[in-house]
């Protein structure tokens, strides 16, 4: 049977102003933090390039930001769980405005990456903390709408970010980026201490993470989710390029098509939830493969821009089908005492098993070609439905 935390034994209590049975402190600190996050990171290769860090530098920088998050995921959830949610809110924020700090002042790229594997565990540690608060202050039947709300309001915080980000530099400089990001993860901790309603913390035993970890249900679904993030991101870091190189369209339309694609995303967010604990987590995740395999079909063929919007709204529409239901499924596959344990473990083996990806797709990109590379993304992502449709009903 799935496993429902329980309110009394984690410490839960109802009192505390909430938006859409969430504490409101919560989604606030959540979102000042992602505008902080989203702030900086959209222009770190150009300021480090500024700086006068090497090529390779800037790659190997601005993509730890990103794989690292997913790959120290299980330890960021082991600490999740054993600390209680509002602490580790906290403290992510704290350790992420010290390593900032020190990110924006570092000298060179041997210091620059231990500051990011301190930075991106800290942002690890606020992802699990997150999906534990929700699976506690849910039942089955609304679970993932709840977490939709959250990916809400933390979406719309990115996307405020990454537009004030430009404006900031351009005004005022780089430096100051890091300065506002800093002022914020500190307003994120301070609205953090304020939440009611977070469970406590306890360390989670070694039986209880096994058995998780061992379960046919979460083979099944890191098998299905390996797969299906193998796929994506081996089509995902060159969709620009195509549409530059292949289609010929301007980096103004580029933006157009991204900007539509997040729109549509964050328009469709809270209907995917209520889909998903309507109908399914299971059916919410195959709808999203599905869409996701439809899109990057129709870039694939795409000869103009109208049809790469058609592509862009595709994608967008099937977007948000995909963490509410993961989550979903992951909180109902694991005791109480270890969530953030579960959805971390399952982040770091499907963060690990994707990082050869973009080095396939670049090898189809040159070797095959660009519409082949995408056709072959697509079509991959749909064995990624196997090991779902495996999984028990209850489950979902």
């Amino acid at each position: 049977m799935p496993h429902e935390p329980s309110p009394t034994a984690s410490g839960v209590k109802s009192s505390g102003m909430r938006i859409g049975g969430l504490p409101m402190e919560f989604l606030l600190a959540t979102a000042l933090a992602a505008t902080a996050h989203s702030l900086w990171l959209t222009l770190f290769p150009v300021f480090l390039d500024e700086r006068g860090f090497q090529l390779w530098e800037v790659g190997v920088a601005s993509g730890l930001t990103y794989a690292l998050t997913f790959i120290s995921a299980l330890p960021a959830g082991l600490a999740s769980d054993a600390a209680s949610t509002r602490a580790a809110l906290v403290a992510s924020s704290l350790i992420q405005l010290a390593s900032l700090h020190a990110v924006a002042n570092a000298p060179s790229a041997i210091l620059l990456i231990p500051l990011l594997v301190i930075y991106s565990f800290s942002l690890a540690v606020r992802g699990q903390a997150a999906v534990r608060l929700v699976a506690t202050l849910s039942g089955r039947g609304d679970r993932a709408f709840k977490y939709s709300l959250y990916l809400l309001a933390t979406g719309l915080a990115n996307a405020l970010g990454s537009y004030l980000s430009g404006l900031v530099a351009e005004e005022w400089g780089y430096m100051q980026l890091f300065s506002l990001s800093e002022f914020l993860l500190l307003a994120s901790a301070l609205a953090a201490l304020g939440i009611k309603g977070a469970p406590r913390g306890r360390l989670p035993g070694l039986r209880a993470i096994k058995q998780v970890a061992l379960s046919r249900e979460m083979v099944l679904l890191t098998s299905s989710l390996s797969i299906h993030d193998f796929s994506v991101f081996m089509c995902m870091p060159y969709v620009a390029l195509f549409q530059k190189k292949v289609v010929g369209i301007t980096p103004y339309q580029i933006g157009v098509l991204s900007a539509m694609t997040t729109a549509t995303s964050q328009l469709a967010q809270l209907a995917a939830g209520a889909f998903a604990d309507k109908f399914g987590a299971r059916a919410s995740l195959a709808l999203h493969y599905t869409g996701v395999s439809a899109g990057y079909a129709l870039v694939a063929l795409s000869k103009n821009f109208e049809e790469l919007a058609l592509a862009a709204l595709v994608q967008g529409l099937s977007m948000p089908f995909d963490m509410p239901a993961r989550r979903k499924l992951l909180t109902l596959i694991a005791s109480p005492e270890v969530i953030a344990t579960s959805s971390g473990l399952a982040d770091t083996v499907v963060g690990i098993a994707t990082l050869p990806s973009p080095i396939l797709g670049s090898y189809l990109w040159g070797y095959a070609s660009p519409r082949a590379m995408m056709l072959c993304g697509a079509a991959m992502n749909l064995m990624a439905l196997l090991p779902l449709n495996a999984l028990e009903r209850g489950r979902s």
